[in-house]
């Protein structure tokens, strides 16, 4: 079929010329900046403006593409994104601005899966927008229509216009099956099965080439699709692909290493090219991906018939991408971190951070006009103790609040959340809440950074679950993500203990001594500690929750601070060299690493190179793991394994020399007493 682009075949659009014409015509028009292009999936936006691109290119225009799938929905994330794809190192919002500017007398700038990147949408239209020079027209292609402030914002009316795609007319389907390969009477029974839907078209057609009817029957697009994605698994193309392909419908996007850990009795490399055959797959920038409609279809599919053979795929792709998450440097990290959000069931977490509905309320700093609406709000919901003490975070840190609008600008809810540093004197004197919490933080470490959620309130719903509830909720994933990786706690108050049965789930923990009664309102707070791997560790962990993964000991290896975090609560300095076979084993957890690999890798030795200087230092990691130290195991002829879930085995207690850290050295017929080299010969 040639092109996993649906609507275009062999490299030719169809039907979308009215489309087209749009598009060019906004690049030419000055006064354009901005423009939508919408529609569900499988429509055929990515086909649209693949081929509005290369007449772009063919016309002089400089064309940048990003992808929302795999960008980190955080203002830094979509600097470096857009920096990347423009050359340029300066991630500076002004830099990439100007490298766009500098790269023709016209740029386009593509933003794909705009959809993906509803955490960073404020930043995109209210920061790094306004900062595009009037040669680069941005172009935002997703599902959902763009916010109300896009089109009223002062900055923006009249500069932004909208392209929503609808599925093809018939002569238009008929032309692009039979471009497809089909005859004239399978393209009519064709189309009005899918209703001229490209990708339902795109996959009947597959179906048909390979010898099977997928009828007649009209239904909806995605009943259309669904059907079509359980004929696909049902008949073609042959047993193995069905395998591969229900395996990876388990990931956002499929690698070589995932293809191998999800079916290790297959060569992984062949399953790529199993997958990059079919007709609703593309590459993506750092794996496949398969179209979302059929991934989703094909998943439900899989969790319905076989339920324990879709469990066994998530958890082995859990497994690999914790390994993996090890490794990767902190611009990857969020990648890994979607990829195990991705494994979830929980549609309240996978929503929270990949949200599927239009937010029809927009997120914003308060500003001081906003004081009259916050404090009426106040009045209307707060006893008289806790208006006062709001008022309070007001006049003392008024930049913690924001608040949200609807489409006429108008307020409708606020809410204030905190640093550790915006809780001075004065707000603790004046706050009961602020005090208690301030007192709690001297007890946490200096390093760590924490999110206070003090209130939220709607204009009509007060503190129940509302519209600007749910929007203020996505705004506090964008800064969740944007701390990373130093955020570690959070505190969040409720009056209403009933409406807190999440916070338990998602392991905050009902703080007692914290409780503070105003006005005879008792108000309570639950503290999350995500642990040492901040949000990408808590999502991890929550993930293994959800898909079954035993976790009965902490996370001890703290790769930021080159520390060790112990079950006993002691954290342990590492030098440079034990840092090194830390992360070794770390990176690739529950597998053997070999001696030799430890001694190039940490050491640069020759891989050849006879040493015992691994096995001493293994010692003196264990004598510093003390109570975690059985997490670092010894593989006999190989090497060593770093197990995190391994409980402690019982015992009537170590020898002496054991717990002097000299277990390997022992072994190794080099009891207590004996001479041994220094594991930091080379320096530490």
């Amino acid at each position: 079929m040639g092109s996993t682009e649906t609507g275009s075949v062999a490299g030719q659009l169809v039907g979308r010329d009215r489309e087209l014409g749009e598009l060019a015509k906004a690049l030419g028009a000055e006064e354009c900046r901005v423009v939508a292009v919408g529609g569900i999936g499988g429509i055929g936006k990515s086909a649209l403006v693949a081929s509005f691109s290369s007449w772009a290119r063919g016309n002089g225009v400089s064309v940048v593409r990003i992808d929302g799938r795999d960008t980190e929905p955080t203002p830094a994330g979509v600097l470096g994104a857009v920096a990347a794809a423009a050359g340029t190192d300066d991630t500076r919002g002004h830099a990439v601005a100007a490298r766009l500017g500098g790269l023709a007398e016209r740029v386009v700038l593509v933003v794909e899966n705009y959809e993906r990147l509803r955490l960073a949408d404020g930043f995109v239209r209210d920061e790094f927008g306004p900062q595009l020079p009037r040669s680069v027209l941005l172009v935002l292609v997703g599902r959902d229509r763009l916010v109300m402030p896009w089109f009223t914002d002062p900055g923006w009316v009249g500069r932004v216009r909208s392209i929503e795609l609808g599925a093809l007319d018939e002569p238009a389907s008929l032309a692009y099956l039979t471009a497809l390969g089909l005859d004239e009477r399978s393209a009519r029974s064709t189309f009005r099965a899918t209703g001229g839907h490209p990708l339902a078209m795109t996959m009947a057609a597959g179906l048909i080439a390979h010898g099977t009817d997928p009828g007649t029957v009209q239904a909806t697009t995605g009943a259309v699709v669904n059907a079509l994605a359980a004929d696909y698994l049902a008949t073609v193309p042959d047993p193995t692909t069905r395998t591969v392909l229900e395996a990876a419908s388990v990931l956002r996007r499929v690698t070589e290493s995932l293809a191998r850990a999800l079916l290790p009795d297959h060569a992984p490399s062949e399953n790529i090219d199993r997958l990059q055959a079919l007709p609703f797959v593309e590459v993506g920038v750092d794996g496949l991906v398969i179209h979302d409609v059929v991934r989703e279809a094909v998943a439900k599919r899989l969790a319905t018939i076989a339920p324990d053979r879709y469990q066994q795929y998530r958890q082995a792709a859990w497994i690999q991408l914790r390994a993996e998450m090890a490794a990767v440097p902190r611009s990857m990290l969020w990648r890994y971190t979607a990829d195990l959000l991705h494994l979830l069931d929980a549609a309240e977490l996978r929503e929270a951070f990949f949200p599927t509905g239009r937010q029809p309320l927009v997120v914003e700093p308060a500003r001081a006009h906003d004081t009259d609406s916050i404090d009426s709000i106040m009045s209307a919901h707060c006893k008289p103790q806790e208006a006062e003490a709001l008022r309070a975070w007001w006049t003392h840190a008024p930049h913690t609040f924001a608040v949200c609008r609807n489409d006429n600008g108008d307020l409708v809810g606020f809410r204030i959340v905190a640093a550790r540093h915006d809780i001075s004197p004065d707000l603790a004197e004046a706050d009961p809440v602020a005090a208690v919490w301030a007192a709690d933080l001297e007890h946490l470490p200096a390093s760590a950074e924490v999110l206070m959620f003090r209130r939220l309130l709607d204009i009509d719903a007060g503190e129940a679950n509302s519209a600007s509830r749910a929007s203020f909720g996505l705004d506090l994933k964008r800064t969740y993500m944007e701390m990373r990786p130093r955020l570690r706690y959070l505190y969040n108050l409720g009056a209403n203990p009933d409406e807190m049965q999440w916070a338990p789930m998602l392991g905050f923990e009902h703080r007692e001594e914290l409780t503070v009664d105003l006005d005879g309102q008792t108000f309570h707070t639950w503290r999350l500690d995500m642990g040492i791997e901040s949000v990408d560790g808590w999502l991890a962990r929550l993930a293994a929750d959800a898909i079954g993964i035993a976790r009965d000991a902490p996370d001890v290896f703290d790769q930021s601070n080159h520390q060790l975090s112990r079950s006993d609560g002691e954290r342990i300095d590492l030098t440079p060299l034990e840092y090194g076979v830390m992360n070794a084993l770390w990176s690739r957890q529950g597998h053997p690493v070999s001696r030799a690999d430890l001694l190039t890798e940490v050491w640069g030795y020759d891989s050849n190179a006879t040493s015992n200087v691994v096995d001493t230092l293994i010692a003196a990691l264990r004598r510093k793991l003390g109570p975690d130290r059985h997490q670092i195991e010894t593989v006999r002829g190989v090497g060593y394994r770093h197990q995190p879930n391994k409980p402690a085995t019982p015992s009537q207690g170590p020898p002496a020399w054991a717990c002097c850290g000299l277990t390997d050295i022992h072994h190794q017929g080099l009891g207590p007493g004996k001479d041994a080299v220094h594991y930091g010969e080379r320096g530490t």
